[in-house]
């Protein structure tokens, strides 16, 4: 399994949004991100929802190597990737801890912990990691594919968002593309986002704790 390419893609994904590295107020936004994905983790294991143990094992994953990339200022070019065999739920608890001591602090624990963790489920999370990072460039539509100001409506219309704006950015491939931003600079979903189809990455004979 490498996930390193994948983690350099997050690092390119954020620097297509305007996130570089030194990026005032970053380190703050992916505190709260890391906390806000995790949390996904613990709430699937009340429920034993796989799906959304996969999501939130990915979608850590997003946020925890960037925020790690912040911390250090620099890319996963030398990151050491080594994957250990871990029992899950107390592994899911020692997290906990982790997280609620110092998120910033114990980033690089945590996400060890995480590859860990998504190893030892016996799930495809390469896979399944790059089925997320497709999702979340498909946030960015072609310029003239949608109305900018339609998709502002739209978004601010389910509720979550406010303040929304956009931007235009040309990515790797040379395609414009707008990008949608909360009042707190997060990027927000427009109606072109194509959710994750993680359900078929996991066995119907899966368990969270075997």
């Amino acid at each position: 399994m490498n996930l390193i390419y994948l983690y350099q893609d997050v690092v390119s994904w954020n620097n297509f949004v305007g996130n570089a590295l030194n990026k005032e107020g970053l380190k703050e936004l992916y505190i709260n991100l890391v906390k806000e994905e995790t949390t996904e983790i613990f709430d699937s294991i009340k429920s034993n929802d796989s799906v959304e143990f996969l999501d939130g094992v990915c979608d850590t994953l997003v946020v925890g190597s960037f925020l790690l990339a912040v911390k250090k200022q620099k890319d996963f070019k030398d990151y050491d990737l080594s994957f250990r065999k871990v029992n899950i739920e107390p592994s899911i608890n020692y997290l906990k801890d982790l997280l609620n001591e110092d998120v910033f602090e114990n980033i690089e624990k945590a996400l060890s912990l995480v590859e860990d963790i998504g190893y030892s489920s016996g799930l495809n999370i390469e896979l399944a990691f790059k089925e997320v990072m497709e999702s979340n460039w498909s946030k960015f539509p072609l310029i003239d594919s949608v109305n900018p100001l339609n998709e502002v409506k739209y978004i601010e219309n389910q509720g979550r968002y406010s303040n929304v704006r956009f931007e235009r950015n040309i990515d790797l491939n040379g395609n414009e593309r707008y990008i949608f931003k909360d009042g707190n600079g997060k990027v927000v979903k427009p109606s072109t986002f194509k959710e994750p189809k993680l359900k078929e990455f996991i066995p119907e004979s899966f368990k969270i704790f075997k």
